[in-house]
């Protein structure tokens, strides 16, 4: 059986099927189907990251206390 014919057979049987609990599961086999992917990073995103390693390995970066700590002091300053 091609898997065309797999899909047409198994899209035939599910309209049959008349148990909300029995399509439910069905979901949720289909929803945790791993060769999906899953979270697609935008181009523009991948970019930026890579930006941000080659300023990490000059140096460039900045320790997450002391980014809290810039934040801190700029919501202060809106006060």
């Amino acid at each position: 059986m091609t898997t065309i014919e797999l899909k047409r057979s198994i899209i035939q049987r599910i309209t049959q099927i008349d148990d909300s609990a029995f399509l439910k599961a069905i979901k949720t086999i289909i929803d945790s189907n791993p060769s999906e992917p899953g979270f697609q990073i935008p181009e523009d995103m991948k970019i930026m990251l890579k930006e941000s390693r080659k300023q990490i390995r000059k140096g460039q970066g900045i320790s997450n206390e002391d980014l809290n700590n810039e934040i801190l002091e700029w919501l202060e300053e809106r006060k």
